[in-house]
C-alpha cells in the first residue's frame, strides 16, 4: 500500500509511492473528511427551543434529592476510573520499570507481533487498574439502586467478553500501523484515515451479527397491543419491513432502553423487554424515534464523521513522530518499541479529552432531531413527556445536570431539555398538553 518495499539484508525500508498516487491517496482522505464534515453539519435537526412555561418537567424535591444522591456518587467515581484510564499509559512510559517490561515485550517476535503486545499490555493494564471502580460502578452501586437483576458473576462475564473485544481491535489496530508505518513512510497517515473509516463500517455493519448477541438475546416483537401500536408507527415511517426485535435485557438490569443497530441487511431496532412494562403508546414512541435514526441516516453519518475525527488525530501522530526527539528514539535501543504505547496514549487523551466532548455534542444534535421526528411521527407530544418522565422517576436520570457531566457523557438532552422541546411542539402546532397530575397519573 503506497508504494513498494526494498530488502536490505534483514532490514525493510519504504519506498516512496509516485506523486500521483500520493495525490491521489490525499484526495480520497480530504473527500472523505470533508463528506463527514458535510453529512454532520447539514442533516435534519429539531427546532431551537422556546422557553415555554410549563410545569411538566417540574419533579418533587423528594425525587430530586434521590437522583442527586445516585448520581454523585456514580459520576464521582466514574470521573476517577476517567483519569485512571490516562494515567496508567502515562505511567507506563515514564516509571522505568514499566516502560522496559513495555520494550522487553514489544521486542519479542516479529516487529507487528511486539507491537501489538505492547499495546495489549496497555489495555489490559487500564482494564484491571479500574476493575475495582467499575464493579463498584456497573453493579454494586446498581444493585444497591435496585438497577442491577444479574450476577456479579454474569456482570464479570460480560466485562471479561468486552475486555476480549478490545483487546481484539487493539491488536488489529497495533498491526495496522506498525505495517502501514513500515511500508508507507510518506502515506501511513492517509491510510490510516481511510482504513479507521472502512473498519467502524465493518463494525457497525457485524455488530448485530457477532457482538450483540454476546450481551443480548433477542426474539421478534409478540403480536398484541404493543405490536399494534408500533405497527402503526411503522405504517406513518414506510418502514413496513423493519424488524423490531425484543432482547432479554431484563437479565441484567431494571433500566428501559432501545436502540437501532446494523446496516442494509443486518438494520433492527431492538427493544429492551423492560421497556414492554410501559403502556402500549410509550413503547412506540421509543421505536418512532428509533425509526428516525433510520430515517436520518445516522448510522452512515457516524462512520463518514469517522474520517473527520481521524484526521486530526492522524496529523498529532505524524508531527509526534517526525519530531526530533521521536526520531533520536526511533534510533536508540529499544526505542521503536516504546513508539505504539506512546501514540496509543495520544489517541487516548485526545478521544477522552477532546473526542468524547465533540462526539457527545454531535450525538446530542442527532438524539434532539430524533426526538422532533418522532413527535411528527406520533402526533403525541404527552407522550413524549410521559416517557421523559419516565427516565427520571423510573431510572433516575437527572432532568438537569451540570454542563461538564452532560459535556463528558451526555449523548442526549437531558430530560429537562427534553420534555421542553415536546412542550414548545405541542405549542407551535397547536396540540393539547396534558396537566402534570395526569401525567404523573400515566
Amino acid at each position: 500500500m503506497g508504494g513498494s518495499t526494498v530488502r536490505r539484508g534483514n532490514a525493510v525500508s519504504a519506498v516512496p509511492p509516485p506523486a500521483r498516487s500520493r495525490r491521489a491517496l490525499l484526495t480520497a482522505v480530504v473527500l472523505a473528511a470533508a463528506a463527514g464534515l458535510v453529512v454532520t453539519l447539514w442533516r435534519p435537526t429539531a427546532p431551537p427551543l422556546l422557553g415555554t412555561p410549563t410545569e411538566l418537567s417540574a419533579f418533587h424535591p423528594d425525587l430530586l434529592a434521590r437522583v442527586a444522591a445516585y448520581r454523585g456518587s456514580q459520576r464521582l467515581m466514574a470521573l476517577l476510573a476517567l483519569l485512571l484510564s490516562v494515567a496508567v499509559p502515562v505511567l507506563a512510559l515514564v516509571v522505568p520499570a514499566t516502560r522496559w517490561r513495555l520494550v522487553a515485550l514489544a521486542r519479542r517476535g516479529r516487529p507487528a507481533i511486539g507491537a501489538a503486545l505492547a499495546v495489549v499490555a496497555v489495555v489490559v493494564a487500564i482494564d484491571v487498574v479500574t476493575l475495582p471502580l467499575d464493579v463498584w460502578i456497573g453493579w454494586f452501586h446498581e444493585r444497591e439502586w435496585g438497577f442491577a437483576a444479574g450476577s456479579l458473576r454474569l456482570w464479570l462475564r460480560d466485562r471479561l467478553v468486552g475486555l476480549v473485544l478490545r483487546v481484539l481491535i487493539a491488536v488489529v489496530a497495533a498491526v495496522a500501523v506498525r505495517a502501514l508505518a513500515a511500508r508507507a513512510a510518506d502515506t501511513w497517515q492517509h491510510w490510516l484515515v481511510l482504513l479507521a473509516t472502512v473498519a467502524v463500517g465493518v463494525l457497525v455493519l457485524l455488530q448485530p451479527l457477532v457482538v450483540q448477541p454476546l450481551f443480548l438475546s433477542t426474539e421478534p416483537l409478540s403480536p398484541g397491543p404493543v405490536r399494534e401500536a408500533v405497527a402503526e408507527v411503522l405504517a406513518a415511517a414506510g418502514e413496513f419491513e423493519l424488524g423490531i426485535d425484543v432482547g432479554d435485557a431484563s437479565r441484567r438490569t431494571t433500566r428501559v432502553n432501545a436502540f437501532v443497530t446494523g446496516l442494509g441487511p443486518s438494520r433492527r431496532v431492538v427493544l429492551y423487554d423492560t421497556l414492554l412494562e410501559l403502556p402500549p403508546d410509550q413503547v412506540a414512541y421509543v421505536v418512532a424515534h428509533e425509526l428516525a435514526h433510520r430515517e436520518h441516516r445516522d448510522l452512515p453519518r457516524g462512520i463518514l464523521l469517522t474520517a473527520t475525527a481521524a484526521v486530526p488525530v492522524v496529523w498529532v501522530l505524524r508531527r509526534l513522530w517526525e519530531h526530533p526527539r521521536v526520531e533520536a528514539l526511533r534510533s536508540s535501543a529499544g526505542g521503536q518499541a516504546r513508539l505504539l504505547p506512546m501514540a496509543a496514549l495520544v489517541v487516548l487523551v485526545l478521544a477522552t479529552w477532546v473526542g468524547t466532548p465533540l462526539a457527545n455534542a454531535v450525538s446530542r444534535r442527532a438524539e434532539a432531531a430524533a426526538d422532533h421526528r418522532a413527535l411528527e411521527l406520533t402526533g403525541e407530544p404527552a407522550v413524549q413527556i410521559a416517557v421523559n418522565r419516565v427516565f427520571v422517576e423510573r431510572d433516575l436520570a437527572d432532568p438537569t445536570p451540570p454542563a461538564w457531566v452532560t459535556a463528558l457523557w451526555g449523548t442526549h438532552p437531558p430530560t429537562g431539555a427534553r420534555i421542553q422541546a415536546a412542550v414548545d411542539h405541542a405549542v407551535r402546532y397547536g396540540l393539547p398538553l396534558p396537566a402534570l397530575d395526569e401525567v404523573q397519573g400515566r
